[in-house]
């Protein structure tokens, strides 16, 4: 079956694309409120914000393919953030969601957190906050079915808004029979395996390898200070085990770009659609701009 389209409204009531945001779906009962952390106290002004609901926290970091994320719920949401605020420093955004009507409650808001946790947790896109895994509470069979339609709702409101932590491998792909594709990549003496598993998700396989040690212009450009961080963040985390000449990947590794995957592997300037090639030849660029071959 094709995927269907859908549409996701977004409202900006301070003009400000990159401040507060209003996000909602047709027909759909719930809507998120979204802000960067630096404008908690405007967020403070929005009713919304007082009613029962599942907010999300996380970190905007160019720099971090999985990136640090809260999950939780409240009866009145502004009144936790701002505990959160005095409590926890990493994040810099917020997204709530609640309900416009009466009809989301207490039980819905620790189910939906409950599931978020979960989900986050299978996905593993993000460096997961949470100490404790809290119990779905058990609730009726209508009010399970009227929770979860609330949470596609928000799970599809909530990637729309960049947060990546619950997504799930698209079914379709950039371009047809992408997805069937391994790429490898052979530079500075390392070798590697990866494929596209969306349009922003580029899986480098595990085993592959990486170089130990980054050319000098990459770690002295400022353009590539991020992509240094981000290599740096692998070591440190485990991802990359040193073994003896290169590092490997210990797990299988979801990057937001090829560009990304190329410069942490290769510790240089990246040039992945000339380098990553198919069994057959064919660079990732002729198979993303559907070259014949």
């Amino acid at each position: 079956m094709p995927t269907r389209g859908f549409s996701v409204r977004l409202y900006f009531p301070d003009g400000d694309p990159q401040g507060l945001k209003v996000v909602e779906r047709p027909g759909w009962t719930g809507q998120g409120i979204a802000f960067p952390r630096l404008l908690l106290a405007r967020a403070r002004a929005r009713e919304e914000l007082s009613r029962t609901g599942v907010y999300v926290l996380w970190e905007r970091d160019d720099a971090v393919d999985a990136p640090r994320v809260y999950i939780g719920q409240s009866d009145n949401v502004m009144s936790r953030l701002l505990n959160h605020d005095s409590e926890k420093e990493f994040w810099t955004d917020a997204a709530a969601f609640t309900s416009k009507d009466s009809t989301f409650n207490s039980a819905h808001a620790r189910f939906i957190e409950s599931e978020l946790i979960r989900i986050a947790k299978d996905r593993g896109r993000s460096h997961l906050q949470n100490r404790n895994e809290p119990s779905a509470p058990i609730i009726s069979e209508a009010d399970s079915d009227d929770a979860y339609r609330f949470l596609d709702d928000m799970l599809t409101c909530i990637e729309v808004l960049g947060v990546t932590a619950f997504r799930s491998p698209s079914d379709s792909s950039p371009s047809d029979g992408l997805r069937e594709q391994l790429f490898y990549l052979e530079v500075r003496g390392i070798k590697a395996r990866a494929r596209v598993e969306s349009a922003n998700d580029f899986v480098v396989l595990k085993g592959s390898q990486a170089h130990r040690t980054p050319v000098p212009s990459f770690l002295s450009r400022p353009e590539f200070r991020g992509e240094v961080a981000r290599r740096q963040s692998l070591i440190d985390d485990g991802v990359f085990v040193d073994d003896g000449d290169h590092y490997v990947l210990g797990r299988d590794y979801v990057f937001s770009s090829p560009s990304a995957a190329t410069s942490a592997l290769t510790g240089r300037a990246p040039t992945p659609y000339r380098e990553w090639k198919t069994k057959s030849g064919r660079t990732l660029g002729n198979v993303v701009r559907g070259d014949d071959e």
